[in-house]
C-alpha cells in the first residue's frame, strides 16, 4: 500500500480545472474538460491537486453510466477518455458502465472504489492504465466488450479477487487467458443477445428454460399463465408453448396472454343465461342450445341480461328447437320482433334462430338503439365524459381520469393495457384498421384508424 501511495502521488502533482459538469438521469454529478484541438470530452475530478479529489463536491453513488455524448456550449462532442484518478476513492459507486466511444481509462481512475461491484468496459479500449481499478475489493463481475483483451499496467486489479467473473464477447477466449492470466473465470456471451417477458406480469410470466450461448443459438422458453388467465400468442405470432427458438439474430421476444373463456357450452331442457353485471368476452363465444324433447315440447329458454353485456366480437347464438320459443325478457315473438334491452355491441350480433314447427316471425324487426360509427369512434360512454379518437396513427384517449385503458385488436386480443394515471392516453395503432378500447369498467369504444 506504501509503494501504491507513493506513485499515486506523482498522479496528482499537476492542477486540473474542470470545463462544465451534466447531471445524468439518476441525479449523478459528473465533470469533464474539453479538449477544444481534438474536438473531444474528458470525464474528469472536479477538484484540484488536493485530496481527496472530491472535496467540496458531492462524489457520485450507486449507478455511474458515462454518456457516450455531452453538449458543450450547444454543441455535442463525443466522450473519449476518462482521466487519471476521476473517481479515486469514491466509498459508495456500486455499478460503472464505460460505452464504446471511449479509448482510454486513466491511471487510478477508480482507484479504491471498495462498494463498486460490478464495471462494464466498452469495445474500444486498448489498455488499461496502471491502478485504474486498485483495491476495488468488492467487485463480483468484470464485463468486457471488446473482442481482443486489452492490455493492463501495473497494478490495475490489484485487490480484486481473481475468480470473479469476467464476461468476454463470443470467440475472444484465447485472447483473454493470454492477456488476463491474472483471471480464472472467463464467461463467453452467446453470439446474440436474447430476452423473453409478458406483457402483463399480472397475466402471466416468462421463463428462459434454456438460453443461447456461444456454442449453441439454441434458447428455450416458456409461458405460464395466472390464475384466470391463459397464454394466447409470442410477438412473432407463434403459438407454441414451451417454445424452442434458433437465433439468428439479436432478439427480444414477449408473450401475451388473455382472459381465460370457455368454447361451448351445452345445455338441455330448460336454460338460464344470467348475466348480472357485466360480462367481458375477448374472442368468440358460441352458445349451441339444443332441446331434444320429442312431439310436444313445453321447455323454455330464458335469457336474463340484468346490467350490460360487453361484447368485444362475435356473440353466435343458434337456438335449435323443435316446438315453440316463448321468450320472456319482454321479447314478444309474434309478428313483431321489438328489442328493449340496453345491449351496447359495438362489433356484431348473429342470432341464428332454427324453428322445425311453428315459425313465429312474420313481418318486422325494429331495434329501437342507433349505434353511431364515425372515424373516430362511437358516440357516448356510459357515465364517463371521454373522447376517443385517431390523429397521425395514434389512438387517443382524453378524460380517461386516471383509469386504466385497455387496447384491443379487431379479434379481441388484448395489445395493450396503460394504467399511467393521466387524464390522456396514447397507443400507437400497428398498423391500419379496427381497434376497441376499455376505458376502466366502462362500456367499450371501437375506433377506426387510417393512416
Amino acid at each position: 500500500m506504501f509503494f501504491a501511495a507513493i506513485l499515486f502521488d506523482a498522479f496528482i502533482t499537476s492542477v486540473w480545472a474542470y470545463d462544465g459538469s451534466v447531471t445524468l438521469p439518476n441525479g449523478n454529478t459528473i465533470y469533464y474538460n474539453f479538449n477544444s484541438a481534438m474536438q473531444t470530452i474528458t470525464i474528469c475530478t472536479p477538484n484540484s491537486a488536493a485530496s481527496p479529489w472530491w472535496t467540496g463536491y458531492t462524489e457520485p453513488t450507486g449507478l455511474l453510466e458515462i454518456p457516450d455524448s455531452i453538449i458543450h456550449n450547444g454543441s455535442t462532442y463525443c466522450v473519449t477518455a476518462i482521466s487519471n484518478g476521476a473517481f479515486y476513492d469514491c466509498d459508495s459507486l456500486t455499478t460503472v458502465i464505460i460505452p464504446d466511444g471511449v479509448t482510454s481509462i486513466g491511471a487510478s481512475a477508480f482507484y479504491h472504489c471498495t462498494s463498486m461491484t460490478s464495471v462494464t468496459i466498452g469495445r474500444n479500449i486498448p489498455s488499461i492504465s496502471n491502478y485504474a481499478f486498485y483495491d476495488c475489493a468488492g467487485l463480483v463481475e468484470i464485463i468486457s466488450r471488446a473482442t481482443i483483451a486489452p492490455t493492463f499496467g501495473d497494478y490495475t486489479f490489484d485487490g480484486v479477487s481473481s475468480t470473479i467473473a469476467i464476461h468476454i464477447p463470443c470467440g475472444s477466449l484465447m485472447s483473454y487467458y493470454s492477456r488476463w492470466s491474472y483471471f480464472s473465470n472467463f464467461i463467453e456471451a452467446s453470439g446474440f443477445s436474447f430476452s423473453a417477458t409478458s406483457h402483463n406480469t399480472t397475466m402471466g410470466y416468462v421463463n428462459i428454460l434454456t438460453a443461447p450461448t456461444c456454442q449453441s443459438p439454441i434458447a428455450v422458453l416458456n409461458a405460464s399463465a395466472n390464475e384466470g388467465y391463459q397464454f394466447d400468442h409470442w410477438s412473432d405470432g407463434n403459438t407454441d408453448n414451451p417454445r424452442t427458438l434458433s437465433l439468428t439474430s439479436d432478439t427480444t421476444i414477449v408473450g401475451y396472454f388473455t382472459l381465460q373463456t370457455n368454447d361451448t357450452v351445452y345445455h338441455h331442457d330448460t336454460t338460464y343465461v344470467n348475466i348480472h353485471d357485466t360480462t367481458l368476452v375477448h374472442d368468440t363465444l358460441y352458445l349451441p342450445v339444443y332441446v331434444h324433447d320429442t312431439t310436444t315440447v313445453f321447455d323454455t329458454l330464458y335469457i336474463a341480461v340484468h346490467d350490460t353485456a360487453i361484447l368485444y366480437d362475435t356473440l353466435y347464438v343458434n337456438v335449435a328447437v323443435h316446438d315453440t320459443i316463448i321468450a320472456y325478457v319482454n321479447i314478444p315473438v309474434h309478428d313483431t320482433v321489438f328489442a328493449y334491452i340496453e345491449v351496447p355491441v359495438h362489433d356484431t350480433i348473429n342470432l341464428t334462430q332454427y324453428i322445425y314447427d311453428t315459425l313465429w316471425l312474420h313481418d318486422t324487426v325494429y331495434i329501437h338503439d342507433t349505434i353511431h360509427i364515425t372515424q373516430e369512434g362511437i358516440d357516448g360512454v356510459a357515465a364517463l365524459n371521454a373522447k376517443v379518437y385517431s390523429c397521425n396513427g395514434q389512438i387517443v384517449v382524453e378524460g380517461a381520469d386516471g383509469m386504466a385503458v385497455q387496447l384491443y385488436d379487431i379479434s379481441g386480443r388484448l395489445l395493450e393495457r396503460r394504467n399511467e394515471g393521466e387524464d390522456i392516453v396514447k397507443f400507437l395503432a400497428p398498423t391500419s384498421g379496427t381497434y376497441v378500447l376499455r376505458i376502466g369498467d366502462r362500456t367499450v369504444r371501437k375506433v377506426v384508424v387510417i393512416r
